[in-house]
């Protein structure tokens, strides 16, 4: 999932080319990895998963620290009827798609999706907690036998995602 103001297909080729690079690695006793990734673009045509109060004019207001987020539960649906499909086992995500997989795989963790999830398993990358969604991330800590195994890719010289 890409970040805010991109599109899945720079996400694909730029953002996850490493692990592209892994991808094409092989195993010790010589099979191909066969991985492959898929780009799922934002719904409203604009490069944003949601919009939320003061994001183009006040830089103090992110992501992470704004109450109400818009057209975001238009992007979790399209995000959960992809994975529907069956055809992914993993959702990563970077900047505010980081945000949206992480909901995406909060909600398939604890059951309340709208639709079945084939999910296994999610990369956040450059993410912080999804304010609006905080008591959803408390659901799935405070929820002993639900989990979903991530990898969470964070810096401390990243001062959009703290």
């Amino acid at each position: 999932l890409h970040y805010s103001g991109g599109s899945a297909v720079p996400f694909v080729t730029r953002a996850a080319g490493p692990l592209r690079g892994a991808a094409a690695s092989k195993y010790r006793d010589g099979r191909g990895a066969f991985w492959e990734f898929e780009g799922i673009d934002a719904p409203n045509g604009d490069g944003v998963w949601w919009e939320y109060e003061g994001q183009w004019s006040d830089d103090s207001r992110r992501s992470f620290n704004v109450e109400r987020y818009e057209g975001a539960d238009e992007s979790i649906a399209v995000v959960e009827q992809q994975l529907s499909t069956g055809r992914f086992s993993g959702l990563m995500g970077l900047g505010q798609g980081a945000l949206l997989a992480a909901i995406v795989a909060a909600r398939a963790a604890l059951g309340e999706t709208s639709v079945p999830s084939s999910l296994q398993f999610a990369i956040i990358c450059g993410g912080a907690t999804p304010m609006p969604f905080k008591p959803l991330l408390t659901r799935l800590r405070d929820t002993a036998d639900a989990g979903l195994p991530t990898l969470h890719c964070l810096s401390a010289a990243d001062a959009n995602h703290p």
